[in-house]
C-alpha cells in the first residue's frame, strides 16, 4: 500500500512538473531553445538528487550537501539558458519578443 502512495506521489510530481515545463516553454518567445536546453540540464542535475533520495538503495544515500551543491548547480543551468542567445536571433528580434 505505502509503495503504490509513493509511486502514485512521483507520479503525480512528475505530471506537475512537465505542466509547469509545457506552460513556460508556450510563454516563451525569442531564443527558448537556449531556455529549454538550460532547463534540460538544471532538471538532469536535480533528478539525480532526487533518484537517489528515494530508490531505496542503501549503497545510495541522500546527502544534502551534495543536494544543496546540485540546486545552485541547477540554477546556474537553468539562469545560463535563460540568458543566453541563440545564434540566429538578433538582439533587436529579442528586444521585441520580450517587450509584448
Amino acid at each position: 500500500m505505502l509503495r503504490k502512495v509513493k509511486s502514485w506521489l512521483e507520479d503525480a510530481l512528475v505530471k506537475m512538473i512537465i505542466r509547469k515545463v509545457i506552460k513556460r516553454i508556450e510563454k516563451m518567445k525569442g531564443s527558448w531553445k537556449t531556455t529549454v536546453l538550460g532547463l534540460l540540464a538544471a532538471l538532469g542535475v536535480l533528478f539525480q538528487q532526487v533518484a537517489a533520495a528515494i530508490d531505496g538503495d542503501p549503497a545510495t544515500v541522500f546527502s544534502l550537501e551534495v543536494a544543496i551543491g546540485a540546486i545552485v548547480t541547477a540554477l546556474a543551468l537553468f539562469g545560463l539558458g535563460q540568458q543566453s542567445r541563440q545564434k540566429d536571433v538578433s538582439s533587436e528580434q529579442e528586444l521585441a519578443a520580450r517587450n509584448k
